[in-house]
């Protein structure tokens, strides 16, 4: 119980220093993660859902111009992702 826990954590941890670092390179994300959090807690659930999928559809759009303007680099990342988890799997 307590491996899975920390592996969760982990797995949280990378997602969150991804999100980080995309905040801080590309002000488009920045953009949508300011307009996300200034929503207060009155906001409406669905107004938030569609804020958040706006940032999820942003997000996909930076990466997808990351991949298309490195090529290089994105195949680098995609085969140590699969090394990783070759490697991390015991």
């Amino acid at each position: 119980m307590r491996r899975v826990v920390n592996d969760a954590m982990l797995s949280a941890g990378a997602l969150v220093a991804l999100g980080t670092l995309l905040v801080a390179l590309d002000s488009r994300v920045r953009e949508h993660v300011m307009r996300v959090g200034s929503g207060g807690g009155a906001a409406d659930l669905s107004a938030l859902a569609g804020q958040v999928r706006e940032l999820a559809s942003v997000t996909v759009g930076v990466v997808d111009d990351a991949v298309w303007m490195h090529p290089a680099l994105a195949l680098f990342v995609v085969a140590a992702t699969v090394l990783t988890v070759f490697m991390v799997r015991t």
